[in-house]
Order: C-alpha cells, then structure tokens, then sequence
C-alpha cells in the first residue's frame, strides 16, 4: 500500500508539475489570446467613438451652417426687394459685368430688345457710360410684377439724370428677373 500511495503522490506530482509547466507555457498563451481579444475590442471602442465624435463634429456643422443661413437677411419688403435686386444689376453694370446683368434679364424682354448679348453690351455701354447712382421715386405693385420708378443720375454730374421704370418679377425661390422701358 505504500507503494501505491508513493505511485499515487508521484503521479500527483507529475501532475502538478505538468500543470505548472503547462500553466507557465500555457498561461501566456492564454492572456496572449486574451489581450488580443481586449485588443480587439479597444479598437472597436476606437472605431465607434471615432464616429461618434464626426457625427458630431457633422452635427454641429450642420447646426452652424443652419444658424449662418438664418443670419443672412433675407429682404422682408418689396421695396427691400426691389432695392436688392436693382443694386445689384446697375451693380453689374458699373462693374461692366455685362453677362451678369444680361443674365438677369426677363428672357422675353431680352427677345423683344437684345436677341444676342452683344446687341445688349452695345446699348450698356452707350445708355450707361459713367457711373450711375439710384434714386428709388415710388414702388407699385401690379399683379406679377413690381413696377419701381427711379433716378438715374451720372455721378460726375448729378444734374445729368434720367427717369426709368423698371419691373421686377419673383420667379420662385427669391430669384427675381428685371425689364424696363426702352425709349426709340
């Protein structure tokens, strides 16, 4: 029975110090295999809040450009209107932004009076010469249009002046088309 008893512990013993070698062989595995599944999962945690963190960014991004959309002032009456829209054209063509005015033209008054935008330049650059400042008379409202009186006068010489009346039509979306009288 000793015998056994011996066997017995020196199996035992065996035993324990196989799993004590295997632990020591094993075990790093083991947290190898571990650390790569923490490893994983940190770069999934990355990943996410990677995202979460542009979808934010894109939030607040999107809440700014809102925000600086609002804070353009959009023209409440239709003498703002009017004042906008007609600045800009005698804008254009005091800067000799010719193609930029002509764009802006009713397309039928354009067929009517300027077929081709070099018979449009030839009459801006002999209607309006020097430079121009605006004098706004009266704003009337027809059925779709504005019809808006003004003066016209060469800012060398303000005694040189001219009447116009120039329409303006809403097209949608605050695009607005102008036409005028045209004397001759």
């Amino acid at each position: 029975m000793k015998r056994i008893i011996l066997i017995m512990s020196s199996v035992i013993l065996l035993l324990l110090s196989f799993l004590s070698i295997n632990q020591k062989i094993i075990q790093p595995y083991l947290e190898n295999k571990r650390y790569e599944k923490e490893l994983a999962q940190f770069e999934q945690n990355m990943i996410q809040k990677a995202e979460e963190y542009n979808n934010k960014k894109e939030e607040e991004l999107q809440k700014i450009q809102e925000e600086e959309y609002v804070k353009i002032p959009l023209p409440e009456t239709e003498e703002e209107i009017c004042k906008t829209v007609i600045g800009k054209y005698f804008h254009y063509i005091n800067s000799k932004k010719y193609e930029d005015a002509y764009a802006m033209l009713d397309e039928k008054f354009k067929q009517n009076y300027f077929a081709t935008y070099e018979e449009y330049q030839k009459y801006c650059t002999e209607k309006f010469a020097d430079y121009k400042v605006l004098e706004y008379i009266k704003y009337e409202r027809r059925t779709d249009f504005i019809l808006v009186k003004i003066v016209v006068k060469n800012l060398a010489d303000r005694n040189i002046q001219e009447e116009m009346q120039i329409n303006i039509a809403e097209k949608g979306n605050y695009t607005y088309t102008i036409s005028f009288g045209i004397e001759g």
